[in-house]
């Protein structure tokens, strides 16, 4: 029997963990949540913001094993490729003070972070995409963070840190034009 014959209505088209991304990130308070949650709890954004994406876009809420999976899909990339571009990246710029012939330098190993930080998002969504949809909603995104966090060792109580995810979310859901 077929989705119309049956009144099953499949769920509306959703953006890509990519395009996901990039409108999550670009809301008020979002960056420098992401920032806090990678320096203070070893968190790997990409990871983050696809246990929101799945939560948001009816994909259903993760379980440790969930967790242990996504994360191990893009361990390899992020420990060989990520993180040391990362810590070149961010060494190079104190020292742009000293040395401004490094800024071209810092910007290309910039653009090479983000493609290898697009590539992760490409494996995690692959990895994740395959899920069974229904209705998302901004609880399961949020509790998929605070699933992942306190995988990581975080402390429960971390979910307070989150605010800016539930109002970024709140917006997309509501096609409130960003800030």
């Amino acid at each position: 029997m077929s989705g119309a014959a049956s009144g099953a209505v499949p769920p509306p088209a959703t953006p890509g963990l990519w395009d996901f991304s990039l409108s999550i990130y670009a809301r008020p308070g979002v960056a420098p949540l992401c920032l806090a949650l990678q320096a203070g709890h070893d968190a790997d954004v990409n990871v983050v913001l696809c246990a929101l994406w799945i939560g948001f876009t009816g994909r259903g809420r993760l379980n440790r094993g969930e967790i242990a999976a996504l994360d191990a899909v893009v361990a390899p990339l992020r420990d060989a490729v990520v993180k040391p571009l990362r810590g070149a990246r961010t060494w190079l710029k104190p020292r742009l003070v000293a040395d401004p012939s490094l800024a071209t330098l810092r910007e290309a190993i910039k653009r090479v972070e983000l493609e290898s930080e697009h590539e992760e998002q490409r494996r995690l969504e692959q990895h994740a995409g395959a899920r069974m949809r229904a209705v998302g909603s901004v609880a399961d995104a949020l509790a998929n963070v605070t699933a992942y966090l306190v995988w990581r060792g975080a402390d429960p109580r971390a979910a307070a840190e989150l605010a800016p995810f539930a109002a970024a979310l709140a917006e997309i859901s509501t096609g409130t034009a960003q800030r």
